[in-house]
């Protein structure tokens, strides 16, 4: 029995060499004799089963090599729905020695090398170290217009449902119900971290002192010169990091972004003397 779908004529009650089950496929790919198999998994399964070779279950998978990424993942086929499995090795070989790998946690190499499948070389990376790690990583770094302009492009007119933003919202929290982010944020894991000092800006840190820095500085950041009239993003910055030291000649306007970098810097006495320099003009 056939059936006319689209343009390509689809061929019904075909029957899978493995499993035995009924499935159909496209007419050409009958005639080519390539309509064997049910699913891409029955045929990986049976090929695997012809040269005694069974990846069925975690801990038969087949280690191989990436040549285009230059590292090693693993793959092997669930045993109950047959469905293909893949992982990094050194996530595979953790959970098949070492067991499952925490919640937020990454399974990486300890030298950075994903060549060295060494078992001393694959290490559990907590998510405060991995965290720092892409920081380390960004530091420094900027895109070209042209990439920013390419993912502002991906972005256009792309929003989530409502039905995705609600099952984002009770993942979130369920994670923080479960304790799945307890002690992340606190102690030295917090960004408002000073070395174990309570640090809490004076009275005189009011809106009405951040108002006039603002209008001083035209609400605009003073490093990217990005606008930020009316935005959440307007932050008033401390120029020698002294809370307390709330001088108008101390005080500048910066976006939520150049806020956050001006304060890992290696070169602090610099950052400094170019605010000063940039409130004295």
């Amino acid at each position: 029995m056939e059936q006319s779908k689209s343009r390509h004529k689809i061929v019904e009650g075909l029957v899978c060499k493995r499993c035995g089950k009924a499935y159909s496929a496209r007419e050409q790919r009958v005639k080519q004799g390539l309509a064997i198999f049910c699913s891409r998994a029955c045929s990986s399964l049976w090929n695997a089963e012809q040269t005694g070779k069974k990846y069925i279950g975690k801990e038969n998978g087949k280690v191989t090599f990436d040549k285009v990424k230059q590292s090693y993942y693993v793959y092997w086929f669930d045993p109950d729905t047959l469905k293909r499995k893949t992982t990094t090795y050194a996530r595979w070989w953790w959970e098949i020695n070492k067991g499952e790998v925490p919640d937020g946690y990454r399974v990486s190499y300890g030298d950075g090398n994903e060549l060295n499948i060494d078992p001393d070389n694959i290490v559990l990376v907590s998510p405060q170290e991995f965290g720092q790690e892409i920081s380390l990583r960004l530091m420094g770094h900027s895109f070209s217009d042209e990439t920013l302009q390419k993912m502002s492009d991906a972005k256009a007119g792309k929003s989530l449902s409502d039905e995705h933003k609600l099952k984002i919202g009770n993942a979130s929290r369920d994670a923080w119900a479960n304790g799945k982010f307890d002690g992340v944020h606190k102690g030295e894991h917090n960004y408002k971290w000073r070395g174990g000092v309570e640090k809490s800006y004076p009275k005189e840190f009011n809106d009405e002192l951040k108002r006039i820095i603002k209008e001083r500085d035209k609400y605009k950041c003073q490093i990217c010169k990005t606008d930020l009239y009316k935005t959440h993003k307007a932050q008033i910055h401390h120029i020698d990091g002294n809370r307390s030291n709330n001088s108008l000649d101390n005080l500048i306007l910066l976006c939520s972004s150049c806020h956050h970098s001006v304060h890992t810097p290696s070169n602090k006495d610099e950052i400094i003397l170019a605010f000063r320099s940039k409130l004295w003009k």
